[in-house]
């Protein structure tokens, strides 16, 4: 009796499956019943939702073992869904990034819900140079700080800094508060970035003979590219127009206030040049910026200063001090390609 009760399960399973084949088993699909289709592994199988590709929704992929369609990603789903882990469209409960919503969903970062794309809750859910609008929910243009604006112009190759503040909570193109949110060599004159080189001849090439030769009290300086090599007025020296700085104004990104000295012609006396080791007039040593050879006598008082018809040159702690001036910091120099910016 046992025996024919397994004969029996044999014959019934295999009639139950076999539709138009008496074992169940096909090579093509009209050797399976119509409901069923031949599967991969050679068997009838009842159809539970699809045969091929084309019969999924959206591109997703029919499993022909199940007959199922199944996603790959959040595209492939509704509107409001996204693609889960066993590759059904599901609407999210909870989200930790943008990553885990639907193509056009957003995640709140404070409630771990996705949020439609064109609505917010948070600055940091807006595009750069936009902020959230409290009033609306959307992304507006604005900034509430310097860093919510574009400063890289990528329609450039390669990319260039463009400067921009924010200025009355909007982003100002060239906008700055201070020098440093400027370009090299532009200073920020009433929150715009001004470019030195143009406006007051800042770093340009002079005539260290001419007293006139700089506007705006500029005077005359030595590159200190050059100034290694470069000795008195000689034909190779590089000089460029400095800007004046003596009374607190700003110095172009990229440059600096120093001082600004005068050295006689008598050497060796208080306020003249000398060479590294002489002993100067009743001044003491001589005084040599590291890595020179010659430097100047140290002054006793104004009267060893030269004029060179320059009014308010003092002997401040043994240097004859002419000025204030803005000059290149050191990785910078004032040659003609490097005069930029603004």
């Amino acid at each position: 009796m046992n025996r024919s009760l397994v004969l029996l399960a044999v014959v019934l399973g295999a009639c139950g499956g076999g539709g138009q084949s008496s074992t169940g088993q096909c090579k093509q699909q009209s050797d399976c019943q119509t409901g069923q289709f031949c599967n991969p592994s050679g068997f009838c199988q009842t159809n539970l939702g699809c045969t091929t590709n084309a019969q999924c929704p959206n591109g997703q992929t029919c499993d022909l073992t199940s007959g199922q369609c199944f996603c790959s990603g959040a595209a492939q789903c509704p509107a409001g869904q996204t693609c889960n882990n066993a590759g059904k469209c599901q609407v999210p409960a909870s989200c930790q990034s943008n990553q885990d919503c639907a193509t056009n969903l957003i995640c709140d970062s404070q409630s771990h819900v996705c949020i439609p794309a064109a609505t917010c809750k948070q600055n940091v859910q807006c595009p750069q140079g936009q902020v959230c609008s409290a009033t609306t929910g959307t992304c507006q243009p604005g900034c509430t700080t310097d860093g919510d604006c574009v400063l890289v112009d990528y329609t450039h190759t390669p990319p260039v800094y463009q400067p921009a503040a924010c200025i009355g909570f909007q982003c100002v193109p060239n906008g700055c508060h201070s020098s440093s949110n400027c370009a090299t060599y532009a200073t920020c004159v009433n929150n715009t970035c001004q470019n030195q080189c143009g406006a007051t001849q800042f770093c340009q090439s002079c005539d260290p003979t001419s007293l006139t030769g700089c506007p705006n009290n500029g005077l005359c300086l030595t590159d200190p590219a050059d100034s290694a090599s470069c000795q008195g007025l000689s034909a190779s020296c590089k000089f460029f127009c400095g800007l004046d700085c003596g009374h607190g104004q700003p110095c172009p990104n990229g440059s600096f206030c120093s001082t600004v000295t005068a050295i006689g012609s008598t050497p060796d006396v208080p306020g003249g040049p000398c060479n590294l080791g002489d002993t100067c007039q009743g001044s003491g040593a001589c005084q040599v910026a590291e890595g020179q050879q010659s430097g100047a006598c140290p002054c006793m008082t104004n009267t060893d200063c030269p004029g060179f018809g320059l009014a308010g040159i003092n002997c401040v702690q043994g240097a004859c001090v002419v000025g204030y001036q803005c000059g290149p910091t050191k990785q910078y120099t004032c040659q003609t390609n490097n005069c930029g910016g603004g």
